[in-house]
């Protein structure tokens, strides 16, 4: 009876996984994720039972319970752990010293699996987390790219340039911008102004001399 109770929620555990490796953003949710941490200290338990207990049968019914359920959940314990571990982390540090998640990791993952839309939101998660940092617009406007969404692209490049104080910092991404502009949209009058702007809010940097090599190349 114990080995059926246990088999059944070793069960329940897998399909939360895959649930998880599906869904990444459900990690962060209590209804999904309380459960799930449930389900791993009781079966954390149940092994440091039969360990102590140390009878073989039992053992070896854990070892076939335990290695299916092992591979499917895996991710999750080790997603849980992380997310546990950033949020101590941001709690004694401050979130102004922790700006880049594995949101990122998970969205890049989501967009070579060809999952766009999970990889979107994952993004959208990010800029909505740190609404002050130009890292997640950044990251949004790359994925964006990638899936020929021009014009928001640029949105997000805007927003990214905004946030910027340092010219050193904020020039790869107005040429990023300007590039967009000019060559995926065809708004060579916009990226023009987006140079020009750049100019007039550092005219004195070796990064304002760039930008005007890049507008003259516009014509």
């Amino acid at each position: 009876m114990e080995f059926l109770a246990i088999a059944i929620v070793s069960g329940f555990g897998a399909v939360l996984s895959y649930m998880a490796l599906r869904d990444a953003l459900l990690i962060d949710k209590p209804w999904f994720s309380l459960p799930a941490a449930c389900v791993s200290v009781v079966l954390f338990v149940w092994a440091v039972r039969l360990c102590l207990a140390a009878g073989y049968p039992w053992l070896l019914a854990s070892l076939i319970v335990a290695f299916p359920f092992g591979i499917s959940h895996a991710y999750f314990v080790a997603t849980l752990v992380g997310n546990a571990m950033r949020g101590t982390a941001r709690f004694m540090m401050g979130d102004k010293n922790i700006e880049v998640a594995p949101t990122f990791d998970m969205a890049e993952a989501a967009l070579k699996r060809g999952e766009f839309d999970q990889a979107i939101a994952l993004f959208e998660e990010a800029v909505r987390t740190w609404p002050k940092s130009p890292t997640p617009q950044v990251h949004m406007a790359d994925a964006l790219i990638r899936l020929q969404r021009f014009p928001e692209a640029a949105g997000c490049l805007r927003k990214a340039v905004a946030l910027i104080p340092e010219p050193a910092d904020a020039s790869p991404v107005v040429f990023r911008l300007a590039d967009v502009l000019a060559k995926q949209m065809g708004q060579r009058d916009q990226a023009a102004q987006v140079l020009q702007d750049f100019i007039r809010r550092y005219p004195d940097t070796k990064f304002a001399d760039y930008a005007r090599e890049r507008l003259a190349g516009l014509g």
